[in-house]
C-alpha cells in the first residue's frame, strides 16, 4: 500500500507539473513512498513479464542513489514476483560519474546515454515525447514508452531513441498521470533497470508535462530487422515503428519463456511477432492475409521481439499499394568512425560502412534524397545521393576536415528525417590478424580487511596494437549473470600497443602502476560472491574473453570456473601465466598469485 500525502502546490520535494490547454500551470506533490506495484500483464493473454523495483539500498557512487535490483521471473498470469531489496552494489554510473546532479539528485541525462553508457541502478532525469501508454483495469497508467523527437536538440537517428517506463513501483500518484497522451513532451526522473534483457526506467519519482508536441512519426521498417534476432531489433527496442505490406505467416507461433497459451499473438513476415500488450486486433487475423500497415512500440518480452500495435489507428487491414512507395527506413550504423583528413566510408568496429536504406527497392526512375552536415569544414558529404531503380541502399562518403570529433549528420526523403553521428578522430591501429583480441590476465576482489587494493588488469596477447574501440569490460553480478557495472576500454585509449597491459583499480593501484601503463579507475568495488565474474564484450555484447570465480557462470565463463581469490593478509590474485597459451579454461588459465597490477606475470 503506498502511503504519502499529496496537495495541490506549487513547491514541495518532488513536483510533478502538467501544461494546461490555456496555458495554465497546475502543481501536484508527492512525498517518497513505499513501491507497491509489480508489472501488469501483457494484454487479455495475460502473458506479461513479472515484477520488478525493490527498494532504495544506501550508498551509491558519486552521490548517486543505488537502487534495488529487479524482481523474479516472469509469470504467465500477469504481476510478476516479489522484488528483492537492493544489494548496495555501487552501479556504473558512465558520463553520470562527472556530471553534476540536480537538486534532486538525479543525474541529468539523454534516452541514448540511458541506454548504452550508464549502468543498471543509476538515478537519472531524462526528457522524451510519449509514443504509448498502458493502464492498469482501474485506468490507473502503469507503462509508458518515451522517445526522443527528431526537434529535441540531442536526438541523432532512431537507434536507442527510445525507453521503456515502468511506473508501478514509483510515487508518482495516479492522478498526476491522468493527462498524459501521445503529444505529451515530458520530463522523467527514475531509475535504470535491466528487466530480463529489456533497458527501461523503473522507480519513477517525478513526470512532468513539458508541453504539447507533434506525435512521434513511426520509422519504417522491414519486419526481418526486428525481429527477435534481426540485425536492427536490439537497437530500436521501444521505438515506435510502421511495416508495410505485411502477409500473416502464423497463426500460433511458440510461445516464449512464460507465455500464457493462448497467447493472441501471430507472426507476420520475417518472422516478427504481433503482440496484445496495448491493444488487441480481432478477430485474429488468418492465415495469409495481408495488413497494407501496422504500427506499433518495438517490446522485448518474454525472450522475443514484438510488435505492439496501440489502437485500431495502427491497424491497416488489406493489401497497400503494389509495390508501395519506397520510405527512408535506416541511416546508420550509429557507431561509425572516419579518420582526420579523410575521404572515405565511416565504418563501425565491425566494418559497417554507413548507408542509407529504404524499405523497399526504389522504383522507376530511382529517388534522390537529401543530406546535410552540421559541420560541413569538419565533416563534407554530397547534398544529394541518389538510389537507383530497384536498388534499396547507397554508402555514405564522408570528407574529414582537421577537427575530432563527432558530426551530426541528416538524410532525409518525402518529410522524413534521420540524423546520425560520425566519430572524427586519429588513426586508429589496422585491425588484428582474425582471432586476435584482448584478454583477462588478472583480477584482485579480496583482501583481508577492507578491499583497497582491487583490480582488474587486461592484456593484449598479439605482437600487434589492438583497438580499444567499440569494447567494453562488464563485471557482472552472479546472482542474475546482469552487469552490475561497465567500463569504456576506449575511455583509456585509442589502443593497447602488443604485449601491453591496461589496469582498471582503486586509486591506491592506480598510483603504484610503472609508468605508461593505461589505466581507468574502478568506480564502486568488485564483487566477490560465489559466483561472479568479469567479461570483455564488444560493440554488440558478444563475448570476447570471460572469467568466472568461485562458481560457474554461463555466458561469462571460460570452461571450469577459476579458483577464488582467498583473500589473505598476503597481497594475491587471480592471475593468468601470460607465458602459457590460452586453453579457453578458467580454471587451468588462472591460478592464486602474488598480485603485480600493471606488471605482466609468468609460470614455469
Amino acid at each position: 500500500m503506498r502511503s504519502g500525502l499529496y496537495s495541490l502546490m506549487c513547491f514541495g520535494a518532488v513536483l510533478l507539473a502538467c501544461e494546461a490547454p490555456n496555458g495554465a500551470r497546475s502543481s501536484l506533490s508527492a512525498d517518497m513512498g513505499t513501491p507497491d506495484g509489480a508489472p501488469i500483464g501483457s494484454g487479455p493473454s495475460g502473458g506479461g513479464e513479472g515484477g520488478q523495483g525493490g527498494l532504495p539500498s544506501p550508498g551509491g557512487q558519486g552521490g548517486l542513489p543505488t537502487m534495488g535490483g529487479q524482481g523474479g521471473l516472469p509469470t504467465s498470469g500477469g504481476d510478476g514476483g516479489q522484488a528483492a531489496p537492493g544489494g548496495g552494489v555501487a552501479p556504473e554510473p558512465g558520463p553520470c560519474a562527472s556530471r553534476a546532479a540536480d537538486p534532486s539528485g538525479y543525474c541529468p541525462a539523454t534516452i541514448y546515454e540511458a541506454r548504452r553508457e550508464i549502468g543498471v541502478g543509476v538515478a537519472v532525469v531524462v526528457q522524451g515525447v510519449v509514443t504509448a501508454l498502458k493502464k492498469n483495469a482501474a485506468g490507473e497508467v502503469r507503462n509508458l514508452v518515451i522517445q526522443i523527437g527528431p526537434d529535441q536538440a540531442e536526438y541523432f537517428g532512431p537507434d536507442d531513441s527510445a525507453v521503456w517506463v515502468f511506473l508501478g513501483d514509483g510515487t508518482v500518484p495516479p492522478e498526476a498521470l491522468s493527462m498524459l497522451s501521445t503529444t505529451s513532451s515530458i520530463r522523467l526522473a527514475g531509475t535504470t533497470n535491466d528487466f530480463h534483457g529489456q533497458r527501461q526506467l523503473n522507480v519513477v519519482t517525478e513526470v512532468t508535462i513539458l508541453g504539447s508536441v507533434a506525435p512521434i512519426v513511426p520509422l519504417p521498417v522491414v519486419a526481418v530487422d526486428v525481429s527477435t534476432e534481426g540485425r536492427r531489433a536490439a537497437r530500436l527496442e521501444g521505438v515506435l515503428l510502421s511495416l508495410y505490406d505485411v502477409v500473416v505467416t502464423d497463426v500460433m507461433p511458440p510461445p516464449g519463456e512464460g507465455d500464457r497459451v493462448p497467447t493472441l499473438e501471430f507472426a507476420v513476415t520475417g518472422g516478427l511477432l504481433i503482440d496484445d500488450f496495448f491493444f488487441v486486433i480481432e478477430p485474429t487475423p488468418a492465415l495469409g492475409s495481408t495488413f497494407a500497415r501496422l504500427d506499433g512500440v518495438l517490446r522485448l518480452g518474454n525472450a522475443n521481439m514484438k510488435l505492439e500495435p496501440r489502437d485500431a489507428l495502427d491497424v491497416e487491414s488489406g493489401a497497400g499499394p503494389s509495390p508501395g512507395p519506397a520510405r527512408l527506413s535506416e541511416f546508420g550504423p550509429a557507431d561509425t568512425r572516419l579518420d582526420l583528413r579523410t575521404s572515405a566510408l565511416p565504418r563501425d568496429a565491425q566494418g559497417t560502412a554507413l548507408h542509407l536504406a529504404l524499405d523497399r527497392p526504389a522504383p522507376a526512375g530511382g529517388l534522390d534524397l537529401s543530406l546535410v552536415s552540421d559541420l560541413p569544414a569538419q565533416a563534407a558529404i554530397d547534398a544529394q545521393i541518389h538510389i537507383d531503380a530497384g536498388q534499396s541502399t547507397a554508402d555514405v562518403t564522408v570528407t574529414s576536415g582537421e577537427i575530432e570529433g563527432p558530426v551530426g549528420l541528416t538524410a532525409s526523403l518525402n518529410g522524413l528525417t534521420l540524423r546520425v553521428a560520425v566519430h572524427i578522430g586519429p588513426a586508429l591501429p589496422p585491425p588484428p590478424p582474425p582471432g586476435a583480441a584482448l584478454v583477462l590476465s588478472e583480477i584482485d576482489y579480496d583482501q583481508d580487511g577492507s578491499d583497497l587494493l582491487e583490480f582488474i588488469e587486461l592484456y593484449n596477447p598479439t605482437d600487434a596494437p589492438l583497438s580499444l574501440a567499440d569494447q567494453r569490460l562488464e563485471l557482472i553480478n552472479g546472482s542474475d549473470g546482469m552487469p552490475y557495472a561497465s567500463y569504456a576500454l576506449f575511455d583509456a585509449g585509442p589502443s593497447l600497443a602488443a604485449g601491453d597491459l591496461l589496469v582498471i583499480g582503486s586509486e591506491a593501484v592506480l598510483q603504484a602502476l610503472p609508468a605508461g601503463v593505461l589505466r581507468l579507475p574502478l568506480m564502486g568495488s568488485i564483487q566477490n560472491g560465489a559466483p561472479d565474474g568479469v567479461r570483455i564484450v564488444d560493440a554488440f555484447g558478444a563475448l570476447i574473453d570471460g572469467l568466472a570465480y568461485e562458481g560457474p557462470l554461463p555466458g561469462t565463463g571460460e570452461g571450469e570456473p577459476a579458483a577464488g581469490d582467498p583473500g589473505q593478509p598476503v597481497h594475491e590474485s587471480i592471475a593468468r601465466c601470460l607465458n602459457l597459451a590460452d586453453t579457453q579454461d578458467n580454471a587451468a588459465d588462472f591460478r592464486v598469485l602474488a598480485a603485480t597490477p600493471g606488471l605482466a606475470q609468468t609460470c614455469d
